[in-house]
């Protein structure tokens, strides 16, 4: 889990595959407008939404 992105320091260290055919506008395209948000100080998450404890990780988060 990244808990701060910023495009400058973690753009070349996150992988982005392609496009899914059920999607609906790509990991680049979420993580533009989180950053976005994130400008204006709007706090974001970007999670699983097929795994049903996402909320729960980001809120309760397994220390490795």
């Amino acid at each position: 889990m990244i808990e701060t992105y910023c495009p400058a320091v973690h753009d070349e260290l996150v992988k982005i595959g392609v496009n899914s055919k059920g999607g609906r506008g790509g990991m680049t395209a979420k993580m533009q407008a989180a950053w976005m948000a994130a400008q204006q100080g709007v706090t974001t998450v970007i999670a699983n939404g097929k795994a049903s404890d996402s909320l729960l990780q980001v809120r309760h988060p397994v220390q490795a």
